[in-house]
């Protein structure tokens, strides 16, 4: 046999050799990573212990190599993932499972659907990138809730030509909760056209709307006019008085002055009541006044009243 030839026999041996090596060295390294895991969860060290156990699979996928990295996650309590191997070791395990181990995990399924949540995220914009902690999750929208161990998050949501939103949400286990982005505010309907504009009066003081349904009544005229009816009842009971004493009677004089007294009385009432109602119109500016003041006609009789004009 030749050189050449010789050289093309071992190159096509190694050739075909390299896939049992590649082999062997990944089944012996899977065995490794694995035994090392399992030392590293005995001991307590969990993390250590599902850094292993993923090495191993990733240099031999084995379905049975799930089982110990589902329950790994569980010890860490995270039991999200924990469900996602835990479940996967029984799919693709099948009829392989032992009894026991089935039974097993099976228990545990069941027990830690009460410490993982659901959240509904809703958006207005399609193709929004959703952020859990920092870490993307997926883009808008979901094909289901999103499924989350018990605990605090902050989501994030990300659009285009848009600024990101956050919020902090406390997820419950065994519960599903719903989360809305919106982006577009809604437009704003346009206020109806007023028809005629209303002008205030010039001589009208403008008041505030919390002030306006506390604004006083005119009072002034209604005081006026109550002066003048109380000051001429006042009057004509005084002049009445002055009459009756005029007769100079010893039978009428208790009588006429009792009647003066309490008819001057009320005529200076009426007097009281006039001024407070011509200075309330004043300052009403509804009116001017005038007071002029007009003497009895009877002899004795002096000043008995005001007359008013407005």
């Amino acid at each position: 046999m030749g050189r050449a030839s010789l050289l093309t026999a071992v190159t096509l041996a190694l050739a075909l050799a390299a896939p049992a090596i590649s082999h062997a060295q990944g089944k012996s390294e899977a065995k490794q990573r694995f035994q090392k895991g399992v030392k590293l969860f005995k001991k307590g060290n969990h993390e250590g212990a599902l850094v292993e156990f993923r090495a191993a699979y990733d240099a031999k996928p084995n379905w049975r190599v799930r089982y110990n990295i589902g329950m790994t996650l569980y010890k860490l309590d995270r039991y999200v993932e924990a469900d996602v191997e835990l479940r996967a070791y029984i799919l693709e395990g099948g009829d392989s499972v032992p009894e026991k181990t089935l039974t097993e995990v099976q228990s545990i399924l069941f027990e830690i659907q009460a410490y993982i949540g659901t959240v509904d995220v809703s958006c207005d914009v399609v193709g929004a990138k959703i952020y859990v902690d920092g870490v993307f999750v997926s883009t808008y929208p979901l094909d289901e809730p999103l499924p989350l161990d018990v605990g605090e998050y902050v989501f994030e949501v990300r659009a285009a030509g848009q600024d990101p939103m956050s919020k902090k949400l406390s997820v419950p286990g065994g519960k599903e909760i719903s989360a809305n982005f919106t982006f577009i505010e809604p437009e704003e309907p346009l206020d109806e056209p007023v028809d005629e504009p209303v002008d205030e009066p010039d001589d009208q003081e403008t008041t505030t709307p919390e002030k306006s349904s506390r604004v006083k009544k005119p009072i002034g005229k209604p005081l006026l006019i109550s002066g003048a009816v109380i000051g001429g009842a006042g009057l004509v009971a005084g002049v009445l008085g002055i009459a009756l004493y005029a007769y100079d009677s010893d039978w009428l004089w208790s009588q006429s002055v009792g009647l003066m007294a309490a008819g001057f009385s009320t005529l200076g009432v009426g007097l009281t009541l006039t001024i407070v109602g011509v200075l309330r119109l004043k300052k009403e500016k509804k009116a001017g006044l005038a007071l002029t003041p007009y003497f009895s006609p009877i002899r004795g009789g002096g000043m008995l009243g005001l007359a008013a004009s407005f």
